[in-house]
C-alpha cells in the first residue's frame, strides 16, 4: 500500500496525519469481576476508542467456578448484545446483556455473570480495535453461490475466521501459513483441533486480496440467506510507528523441531496465537493456544488458553514462548508447541510501541513504602501501570536489593550481589494491570520496604534477555535511542558473573562501571567492544559466555522526564539541572572517579521533600539498611547537592547520575 493510499486511509479512520501506534489498536487487559450490575464501576479503561472505531472485543474467565467458562466474543458489527463462544459452532447468542457497551477508551461490562463480571474472577480481556494494516470486521449476507466481500483492512489479509450468526456452524479460518503455494485451498477450524482441511468450498480456491476475500458454498460460509461474521488480520502493514514505517502484526508458520528454535518476527511480540495446521505424530492433533504477556509469557512460564476449549488458563513451566526482541523463542518439544513433524501458524501481535514522550512521568515510574506482614505472598497493586521491572528491598533491615522483570517472570537477582537468580516473584506475579506479586521473601514481618516499578517505553527503559554464545554478541533492544546506561548482568554462574554496565555519557575509554561493587569507572571496554546504537548493543565473550543467560537494563534521557547524566563535584550546595518542571522523585548517583564509594538511592517518598533536608538513601551494591543524612533538597528542576563528601559531591570528583521526575 503506498504511502498516499495510507493517509488517505487513515483520514477516513478520523486519523489523518497522525501516527498510530499498536497502542492504540490492541490491548490484552485484565481485571477482576465485581459481582454488580453497576456500569460506573465496570468500565474497562485500555485506551482503545471502540466506539468511534469498532472491534472486537474477546473476553475469557481465567478461573474459578465449574460454570460460565466460554469464550465471549462480541463486535462493533453485531452490537453488544450479541456474543460468539469461540469453542463451540452455536449460533449468536443475542439479548446479551453482560456487555453494556463499547466506550471511546475502552468497554462496560455489565450483569454479575460467570462470563465477564463475577464477584472475585480473574479475567482476561483481548481487544481489537479496527485499523487499516491491522484488523477489520465485516458483516455480510451469504447467497449460495461463490462471491466476494469486501474490506477495509488496506492489504492482503494473513488470517480471516468467519462466523455464521443465525444458525450453528463451524469457525472457518484462513491462515496465508497454512501451505506454503495454496493456503487458499485449506481451512482450519477455531471450535476444533483439527489439521488443516482441503476444501474448495470454503475460499473458492481463491487468495484474498487488499480490497476483498472470496468464499465458496459451503453453508458455514455462505449458506443463501445466512449472515455472517468475519474477522480480519492483516500481515506485516508496514503503517505504524512514529515515522508509518513499522509493522505490528505478522501471521506466519514454522515447522516444529523438538528442540529449541528462534522465530524472527522484526519486533518483540506481546501475544501469540499458535495452532498446529499439519502433523504427522500419534496422539490427537494440539489445540490452538493464546498467550500474552500481561498473564506471563516468560522464559520462567508460559500462561496460556485454548480458544476451541472453555478450560480455565494453565500454566506450562517446560513448554514455552519466550518474546525476544526481535521475534519469539520457542523453548519447547511438545506437539502443541514445537513437534518434529509438525506444521505451526501462529499471528504475533508487536509489544507496545508508543514513544515515553507521549506519557507522563507517573505513567512509567512509580514508588511507594509499605510493611511486611506474614512472612506470606502477597499483591502489590496500586501502581500506575502495567509494571514490567520492579526494585524492591527493605529499608529497615539488611537485604540483598532485588530487581526482577516481566520478561524473566519468577526470577530475580541482585544488585548487590554476582550471584545467580533466584525466585523472588510468584508464577504468575505479573499479571496485574497495577503491580506484581511478591513471595514471603520479599514480605517479612517487622520489615519495611520500598518499591521501585518501571514500564518499558520506547526513549526511557527498555529490558533485554540474551543467550551468550562464547564470542561477541550483537543485541537488539527497542530502547529506540543510543543507550546512555547499561545494567549487564549473567542470571546464572559464569566466570565473570558481576554487573559489569556501560554508561555512554562517560568519556570514551572510561566507560566500564560495576553496580555490585565499590570502585569508580574502569576501561575494560572489551566487554563493550563496539558503541551502542539506537537498535544494538554488542558484548564481547567475556559477557557472552557459552549458553549463559543474561539481563540487560536499558536507561535513556527523555525530556521533562527522565535524565542519565554526570557533574563535577564542588564540595558546596549545587543545583543539578534536569530539565524537569516538579522536581525528581528517583535519584541515584555513583561517584566514578574514586574507589570506596556506593551506589546511592534516593526518592522522594522518603526524602528529597523539605528544607532542610532529611533524604534517608540506601545503596545499591551492599544490603544494608537504610541511612539518613543531609545530602538533597528538592530542586523544581532536578535536585540540589548539600553534601560534601566524595560519595555525592566532593570537589573535583565526577559523577554519574540517574534522574526520574
Amino acid at each position: 500500500m503506498s504511502r498516499a493510499t495510507l493517509k488517505a486511509i487513515q483520514a477516513a479512520a478520523g486519523n489523518a496525519g497522525e501516527a498510530v501506534y499498536v497502542d492504540d489498536v490492541f490491548s490484552t487487559y485484565l481485571y477482576e469481576g465485581n459481582g454488580t450490575s453497576d456500569s460506573s464501576t465496570n468500565q474497562i479503561q485500555n485506551g482503545l476508542d471502540l466506539n468511534g472505531e469498532g472491534g472486537l472485543v474477546w473476553i475469557k474467565k481465567r478461573s474459578g467456578g465449574s460454570t460460565g467458562k466460554s469464550h465471549t466474543l462480541v463486535d462493533s458489527e453485531r452490537g453488544d448484545d450479541e456474543r460468539f463462544k469461540s469453542e463451540t459452532n452455536d449460533a449468536s447468542f443475542t439479548g446479551y446483556d453482560g456487555f453494556i457497551s463499547f466506550n471511546s477508551d475502552g468497554f462496560t461490562v455489565g450483569k454479575t455473570g460467570e462470563l465477564q463480571n463475577a464477584n472475585g474472577r480473574p479475567y482476561v480481556s483481548w481487544s481489537f480495535r479496527k485499523q487499516p494494516g491491522f484488523f477489520d470486521v465485516v458483516a455480510y449476507t451469504g447467497t449460495g453461490s461463490a462471491k466476494t466481500v469486501s474490506h477495509n483492512l488496506g492489504s492482503v489479509p494473513g488470517m480471516i475466521i468467519v462466523k455464521r450468526r443465525d444458525s450453528t456452524g463451524g469457525w472457518r479460518v484462513y491462515h496465508r501459513g497454512v501451505d506454503a503455494t495454496a493456503p487458499e485451498d485449506f481451512y482450519l477450524a477455531l471450535n476444533s483441533n483439527d489439521a488443516r482441511s482441503n476444501d474448495n468450498t470454503i475460499w473458492n480456491d481463491t487468495a484474498p486480496t487488499s480490497t476483498e476475500f472470496t468464499i465458496g458454498t459451503a453453508t458455514s460460509v455462505n449458506a443463501s440467506g445466512g449472515s455472517y461474521i468475519a474477522y480480519l488480520f492483516a500481515h506485516d502493514a508496514q503503517d505504524f510507528g512514529t515515522d508509518s514505517d513499522e509493522s505490528i502484526i505478522k501471521c506466519g508458520s514454522y515447522d516444529g523441531t523438538s528442540s529449541t528454535q528462534d522465530i524472527e518476527l522484526g519486533f518483540e511480540p506481546q501475544w501469540l496465537l499458535i495452532k498446529s495446521s499439519q502433523y504427522g505424530g500419534s496422539g490427537d492433533n494440539p489445540y490452538w493456544i493464546i498467550v500474552d504477556m500481561m498473564r506471563e509469557m516468560s522464559d520462567s512460564a508460559a500462561v496460556r488458553l485454548t480458544p476451541n476449549s472453555d478450560d480455565f488458563e494453565s500454566t506450562n513451566t517446560s513448554n514455552k514462548f519466550v518474546p525476544k526482541p526481535t521475534g519469539f523463542q520457542i523453548q519447547a518439544s511438545g506437539r502443541w508447541e514445537n513437534e518434529s513433524g509438525y506444521s505451526y501458524v501462529y499471528v504475533a501481535i508487536r509489544r507496545p510501541q508508543k514513544p515515553a514522550s507521549e506519557f507522563a512521568a507517573t505513567d512509567l515510574f512509580d514508588l511507594d513504602t509499605r510493611n511486611g506482614v506474614d512472612d506470606n505472598a502477597i499483591d502489590i497493586t496500586g501502581v500506575n501501570f502495567p509494571v514490567d521491572a520492579a526494585l524492591i528491598t527493605s529499608t529497615n533491615q539488611q537485604e540483598d536489593r532485588a530487581i526482577g522483570a516481566r520478561l524473566t517472570g519468577k526470577n530475580a537477582l541482585f544488585t548487590n550481589t554476582s550471584g545467580s537468580q533466584s525466585t523472588r516473584f510468584e508464577t504468575p506475579g505479573w499479571d496485574h494491570q497495577d503491580g506484581v506479586s511478591v513471595l514471603g521473601d520479599l514480605n517479612k514481618n517487622t520489615y519495611s520496604y520500598i518499591d521501585y516499578f518501571f514500564r518499558r517505553a520506547p526513549g526511557f527503559f527498555d529490558v533485554v534477555t540474551y543467550t551468550g554464545t562464547g564470542s561477541q554478541v550483537t543485541v537488539p533492544h527497542n530502547l529506540g535511542v543510543v543507550p546512555q546506561l547499561i545494567l549487564n548482568k549473567p542470571r546464572t554462574s559464569v566466570a565473570l558473573s558481576g554487573w559489569y554496565s556501560l554508561c555512554t555519557v562517560l568519556s570514551s575509554g572510561d566507560q566500564l562501571i560495576r553496580l555490585d561493587g565499590t570502585d569508580g569507572s574502569g576501561s575494560e571496554e572489551n566487554l563493550f567492544p563496539t558503541a551502542p546504537t539506537a537498535e544494538n548493543y554488542y558484548v564481547d565473550s567475556l559477557a557472552s559466555y557459552s549458553s549463559a543467560n543474561y539481563i540487560s537494563y536499558l536507561f535513556a534521557t527523555v525530556p521533562g522526564i527522565s535524565k542519565v547524566g554526570t557533574y563535577s563535584g564542588t564540595g558546596a550546595t549545587q543545583t543539578i539541572d534536569c530539565g524537569f518542571s516538579s522536581g525528581a522523585r528517583f535519584v541515584l548517583i555513583k561517584c566514578t572517579s574514586a574507589n570506596s564509594t556506593s551506589w546511592f538511592v534516593f526518592d522522594s517518598v522518603r526524602g528529597i521533600t523539605t528544607t532542610p533536608p532529611t533524604s534517608p538513601f540506601i545503596t545499591l551494591n551492599s544490603n544494608s539498611a537504610e541511612s539518613s543524612s543531609s545530602v538533597l533538597e528538592p530542586d523544581s528542576t532536578g535536585f540540589k547537592i548539600i553534601a560534601t563528601g566524595n560519595g555525592t559531591n566532593g570537589s573535583g570528583q565526577n559523577y554519574l547520575f540517574l534522574a526520574i521526575a
